[in-house]
């Protein structure tokens, strides 16, 4: 694993102004005692790349900056790069630690272009890779303007802006060659539209299209979760806008009761979440909305007859 100094930098930042006023000033000299010596520049350009990436930063002149409270979401990519790089460190530090670890976990590919994605990020500037779709054979050379870095179910995705085209889309890290960062863009290419597509991707189930590209709009999911499987979402829950409702009901199956608790989403529906769906026969069930339980009826009847 790489070390990520921009990532560590960018977290020390966050937390050291959550709730507190701090002059300029005195976030380089925090800096300077976690031995990230910078210019106030490189401050800057961090509080911008914090902003930009949903996190609620005030600034009052005389006071400094704030990390206030957001009612939004924000990306939790720094938290989960910040664990992975302590955990390095603890494996590095301490010889002979890796014996009593059971990994059976793969190394993704293109996970190492992370920190060059990151600079292209803050530094507004082009990126050019070659790309393979999965299942073809067939490469495609782009030109695109970053936006945003997505992890879903352990695979990295950037999300990009492809030149000369109009929608926003997505290129899983492992099927990303030769990446190259390139000149600086002009941020008025990012119009309200491309803003939106962009917000949107707050409120899908990873990163595939939306099952009505027609009319792709954020919808309430209701899902009826069973008592053996609501823990696992309580722990770990499966999307931002997750909300675990006192609402409660039975289903007869088999001849015996099962409880189930409503949990309510606000998404975009897509494969991903038809997937999750799918995938939880008998621990979750659709409740609405009912044109999405009407298209899983018609494109999946034949399901368990596939499986068995």
């Amino acid at each position: 694993m790489a070390n990520y100094p921009t990532i560590e930098r960018q977290e020390i930042i966050k937390d050291y102004i959550n709730g507190i006023y701090r002059t300029k000033k005195e976030i380089i000299q925090r800096l300077k005692e976690s031995d990230l010596g910078v210019v106030p520049k490189t401050v800057e350009r961090d509080l911008k790349f914090l902003k930009n990436q949903g996190y609620e930063i005030e600034y009052i002149r005389g006071s400094g900056y704030i990390l206030k409270h957001s009612e939004e979401f924000v990306s939790e990519l720094l938290n989960r790069i910040k664990k992975v790089s302590k955990l390095k460190k603890t494996m590095d530090d301490k010889t002979g630690l890796s014996e009593y670890i059971l990994d059976n976990s793969v190394q993704m590919e293109g996970i190492d272009l992370i920190p060059e994605i990151f600079k292209g990020l803050e530094e507004k500037r082009y990126i050019e890779f070659v790309h393979t779709k999965h299942g073809s054979q067939t490469s495609k050379d782009y030109k695109v303007i970053p936006l945003w870095l997505k992890e879903y179910d352990d695979y990295w995705y950037i999300i990009a802006l492809p030149i000369g085209e109009k929608i926003v889309k997505s290129f899983g890290l492992d099927r990303i060659k030769h990446l190259k960062l390139m000149n600086l863009y002009d941020e008025s290419l990012i119009t309200e539209d491309i803003t939106e597509q962009i917000d949107n991707y707050n409120y899908r189930l990873g990163v595939s299209y939306p099952t009505f590209r027609e009319n792709p709009k954020r919808e309430i999911i209701k899902l009826a979760v069973s008592d053996f499987l609501l823990p696992y979402w309580k722990s770990k829950p499966v999307h931002q806008t997750q909300r675990i409702t006192n609402e409660k009901i039975e289903t007869k199956i088999q001849n015996k009761l099962k409880g189930y608790t409503m949990v309510y989403f606000t998404l975009i529906p897509n494969l991903d979440l038809i997937k999750l769906i799918v995938s939880g026969v008998g621990d979750i069930k659709l409740i609405e909305p009912k044109h999405l339980k009407a298209f899983i009826q018609k494109e999946y009847k034949g399901l368990m007859k596939d499986i068995f």
